[in-house]
């Protein structure tokens, strides 16, 4: 019972669903901070028992160099909300719950529940399990323009570095419609995606006893799980882990191509091994906190990247890299392998869907997204033909798969801004690596429940099986082409489309869901496609 003095503690509101704007969502900012391994992805802090349990969903995209959260699910309290966008006294009436647990943010530091009221102290079932540390509530912030400049920090990662590379694959007709009509797709589908989330928003419970509840975001597989349940959840989860060991080798790679640039007479192999060595100690610090500031080069050096492309091409006269006289191009593929290999190259530029959901979650007037996303995938696609159509036609069908090692080719560039350029761009794959494999060894030490003393040489060991990895693949723009297409082109196009058609299916006419299956049949050719040129492509 409350005391003299003491204000009473809050009755327990009935479940209700709350309007997108009332809701509490990580705040997505370009650098996120992370919480060490008591805070995420089931951490000492947790039980073996519910470590056993652990499921999650990482906020990571499949872009290099791309500034995302993470979460750890272990469950949650499922409120199914028919009514999309409308004001909150429209959604003030609950459907139903579905019942599976409980589940910690990744960096907010406590999570919400619907808290119960016994003799005077706010409860629920996981008081005795959870500790009462004060939990820090952050209400949506962000404006259309900040919601903006996120998503297209998020979409322009490392991959942009092989699109000139995937033009001279595709010839100039080929390569800008597939430009536009990627970006067409993803757009659609990040849209979608958000309709999805505004029809199950989630109810979580809390891990304090003194705060009124508040509703908590979804991430991207949560709409998996509202759609096709804990198992759609867990398949997400399998195809991150998976794309993020290709990513961290495609980082492994970058770093190790861009050293070797700068320094033409050492060995690949010697570069290789010192680099790991360094992302070997990256990953041995229990929080990443300071590595994803750090990874501030990373927007330095993609802003860097346009700028230092055209200063070196209006200042040579004669080809090859030169704006002025632009080397032999060709309008359309020498062959159809070749277009097949660009398409993952291409379309890894488009996939920020992860991670789409908390920057939805984070905005003041949600029914502005839409807007955004249509502003987001005009300038990233601007930005793409801008830099594809600058080293095509320095380079012709000589550019490399990654420009700067073309830049780096052309004695008579400035040096110190060439110089500068691929010291940022082999710096950068340091910055992140740490916070692409994080997942993934949290994953081995949850999964076969290691004791802290064995951390260290987990990943010490993953880390070398990466080394291995990039030795056996040791293309940069495969590797892209392969995350573009088989991870992407699932993420990006394939799931959203399907829980779109699970949760919305019954409302569309027959012309609705032949268009929804088109799309799923796009997907499904962009991973096969892909796949097979990155495979079969004589390139």
């Amino acid at each position: 019972m409350a005391t003299s003095g003491q204000a009473p503690p809050p009755s327990r509101p009935r479940p209700t669903s709350i309007s997108p704007r009332r809701r509490t969502t990580h705040v997505f900012v370009s650098t996120p901070e992370e919480y060490d391994d008591t805070h995420s992805f089931g951490g000492r802090g947790e039980s073996n028992s519910q470590r056993s349990r652990l499921s999650w969903l990482g906020s990571w995209s499949s872009v290099l160099g791309k500034q995302e959260s993470h979460q750890t699910v272990l469950g949650e309290e499922v409120f199914v909300d028919p009514i999309g966008e409308g004001s909150d006294e429209e959604q003030e009436e609950a459907i139903g719950s579905v019942r599976s647990g409980r589940s910690t943010p990744s960096y907010i530091g406590g999570s919400d529940h619907v808290p119960v009221e016994e003799d005077g102290e706010l409860v629920n079932e996981q008081t005795a399990l959870l500790p009462k540390s004060p939990v820090t509530y952050h209400t949506p912030s962000s404006t259309a323009i900040q919601t903006t400049l996120n998503s297209i920090n998020l979409l322009m990662g490392m991959g942009i570095l092989s699109f000139p590379f995937a033009l001279s694959l595709t010839g100039w007709i080929v390569g800008i419609t597939l430009v536009l009509l990627f970006a067409l797709i993803a757009s659609t589908t990040a849209k979608l995606l958000a309709k999805c989330m505004d029809v199950t928003p989630i109810d979580l419970p809390t891990t304090t006893s003194n705060l009124p509840p508040r509703p908590k975001s979804m991430s991207y597989g949560d709409v998996g799980q509202a759609a096709f349940g804990r198992r759609a959840k867990n398949f997400i989860a399998i195809v991150y882990l998976a794309e993020l060991y290709a990513a961290s080798t495609a980082l492994l790679i970058l770093a190790a191509d861009s050293i070797h640039a700068l320094f033409p007479h050492w060995k690949l192999l010697h570069i290789k091994l010192g680099v790991v060595a360094l992302l070997i100690l990256t990953t041995w610090p229990r929080s990443v906190r300071g590595l994803s500031y750090a990874s501030l080069v990373g927007v330095v050096a993609i802003l860097n990247l346009l700028t230092i492309v055209v200063v070196d091409g209006v200042t040579k006269a004669d080809p090859p890299g030169s704006l002025l006289q632009p080397a032999e191009t060709r309008l359309w593929p020498k062959s159809f392998d070749r277009v097949a290999l660009a398409v993952g190259i291409m379309f890894v530029g488009y996939d920020g869907h992860a991670v789409f959901p908390n920057i939805y979650r984070d905005m003041k007037s949600p029914v502005r997204f839409a807007r955004c996303i249509n502003v987001t995938y005009l300038v990233v696609s601007a930005f793409y033909i801008a830099i594809a159509a600058c080293g095509y036609l320095m380079f012709g069908n000589d550019v490399l798969p990654e420009i700067t090692l073309n830049l780096a080719s052309i004695p008579s560039y400035n040096p110190v801004l060439n110089k500068l350029t691929l010291w940022l761009i082999a710096i950068n794959p340091v910055t992140k690596y740490a916070l692409a494999v994080r997942p993934v060894h949290m994953a081995i030490e949850n999964t076969l429940h290691l004791s802290p003393p064995f951390h260290l040489l987990a990943r010490t060991v993953l880390s070398i099986l990466i080394l291995l990895t990039s030795l056996l693949f040791p293309q940069f723009h495969r590797l892209m082409g392969l995350l573009g297409s088989a991870f992407s082109g699932t993420v990006a196009i394939v799931f959203p489309l399907l829980c779109y058609w699970k949760l919305f299916g019954g409302s569309l006419g027959v012309l609705g869901r032949a268009v929804l299956g088109m799309g799923v049949g796009v997907g499904v050719l962009v991973i096969v496609v892909g796949v097979w040129g990155v495979v079969g492509a004589r390139v």
